[in-house]
């Protein structure tokens, strides 16, 4: 059986979220080590990320609800592609771009996370979702 269109959108989504959360973990170790940023301040890029993350989730379940998913999926991963392309240039600059730069990050990675979610809840029709 061949793939539908749905399914390649899904698995494009599927493998793009995974590439934006391994290749931002690279900074984050250079952070600590080549720029001599103590481990304890290195820890604040997690916090970074993770109220990005909660921020972003937040805001992607009422937009998804309101506006085009495929709208909002395609500004996402530009959103999410620009933050990745940033990331490793804030390492040395500034460690508040660097915060910055990872909560944006972690914005768009959540509202990507919500928005496959809601995707997959909606082309799923329900069928596998058990409704």
């Amino acid at each position: 059986m061949c793939c539908s269109k749905r399914d390649s959108t899904f698995v494009c989504l599927c493998a793009s979220q995974g590439l934006c959360v391994s290749v931002s973990g690279g900074p984050l170790i250079k952070l600590e080590m080549s720029v001599g940023v103590p481990e304890s301040t290195a820890f604040h890029v997690f916090t970074a990320r993770s109220v990005g993350m909660l921020l972003g989730g937040a805001l992607g379940s009422v937009l998804f609800e309101v506006y085009n998913r495929q709208f909002l999926l395609s500004v996402s991963l530009v959103w999410v592609a620009a933050a990745v392309t940033v990331l490793p240039f804030t390492v040395p600059a500034a460690l508040w771009w660097t915060l910055a730069s990872t909560a944006a990050l972690g914005t768009g990675l959540a509202f990507i996370f919500t928005g496959k979610a809601t995707s997959l809840l909606v082309w799923c029709g329900g069928v596998l979702c058990g409704g």
